[in-house]
């Protein structure tokens, strides 16, 4: 369990408006963006014998310009080889049948109802090529949902108006990076509502200004 604590909420406020900040803080707004930040929609594993591990910032390959088009290709796992540093070995099965081909890194790959590239990551070292990996094309629904579930948010000190942000994930790297990224977020959410609240209030009182010194011309 990764837990940040020091969350600060203006002083002026009470208990009620902490709990409005903690839905605030697990609410889509904030969650979509750790997910976009994150680039959480794909995740890659490696295969053990007993247990499979994700690779959360140390996989060492990535995929990118992907495409979907066929929805069941979502939350599919897609089997990896790296045989080499030119080429890859890569199968996915889907509705009984199974695709498998062998690539070139940086080459287009159609595989079903998916396209995309893969690229091997400057980590990669002797090790990487011995291994069996796997990856995930994650839906925002899959993804949002694994957020909202693993993410803790309470109140740790009401007097000091302390917020604290927890997350639970087997991989711990991971879990570290949930929470700094939806402090930021918080963060820059709440100083853009009090922007615009401020924003508001200033039109509010030069309005109030201009009505009050026509006022005192007529």
């Amino acid at each position: 369990v990764q837990i940040l604590e020091g969350v600060l909420t203006p002083k002026n406020r009470n208990e009620q408006n902490l709990v409005g900040e903690l839905e605030f803080i697990k609410s889509e707004i904030i969650l979509r963006e750790v997910v976009d930040k994150l680039d959480l929609d794909v995740s890659y594993h490696a295969q053990g014998n007993i247990l499979d591990s994700e690779l959360y910032g140390s996989s060492p390959f990535i995929v990118y310009d992907y495409k979907i088009e066929n929805h069941d290709y979502y939350n599919l796992p897609i089997n990896i080889k790296l045989l080499n540093r030119q080429s890859f070995e890569v199968s996915v099965g889907n509705n009984g049948s199974t695709i498998k081909k062998t690539c070139n890194y940086n080459q287009l790959i159609k595989l079903g109802g998916v396209t995309f590239k893969i690229k091997l990551a400057q980590r990669a070292d002797n090790q990487s090529f011995i291994h069996n990996y796997y990856f995930k094309f994650n839906s925002q629904d899959f993804t949002l949902n694994y957020l909202k579930q693993n993410l803790i948010v309470g109140i740790a000190n009401p007097e000091a108006k302390i917020i604290e942000i927890a997350f639970t994930d087997h991989n711990q790297n991971k879990a570290q990076a949930i929470v700094a990224q939806t402090d930021t977020i918080y963060r820059i959410k709440s100083i853009e509502a009090k922007s615009q609240s401020n924003k508001q209030q200033i039109e509010f009182l030069n309005e109030q200004l201009k009505e009050y010194g026509d006022s005192l011309r007529k």
